[in-house]
């Protein structure tokens, strides 16, 4: 199986018996009410991304689209919802 390994910034690593793959984690976001997107850090799809609130994965075009740069929600997340973007290897 996998091996999961964390560093102490927002890196992590996924090691496997194929070698690994890298991601990142942008874990600064917080819902405010009122905002409905968020920049990622270069043009990504609803493949390559993983959106969760509140440590939920929310569900690709149901609930985030991706257009370029950008992660518009179906509903606004809320005041204090924490926001976790993990982005995948392209």
């Amino acid at each position: 199986g996998n091996v999961l390994t964390w560093d102490s910034g927002d890196a992590k690593f996924i090691a496997g018996a194929n070698g690994g793959v890298t991601f990142t984690t942008d874990k600064t976001n917080t819902g405010d009410g009122s905002t409905t997107t968020i920049t990622v850090t270069a043009s990504r799809t609803v493949d390559d991304v993983l959106v969760f609130v509140n440590g939920i994965c929310l569900t690709p075009t149901d609930d985030y689209t991706i257009s370029g740069t950008t992660i518009t929600f179906s509903t606004t997340p809320t005041v204090g919802d924490n926001i976790d973007i993990r982005e995948l290897p392209a």
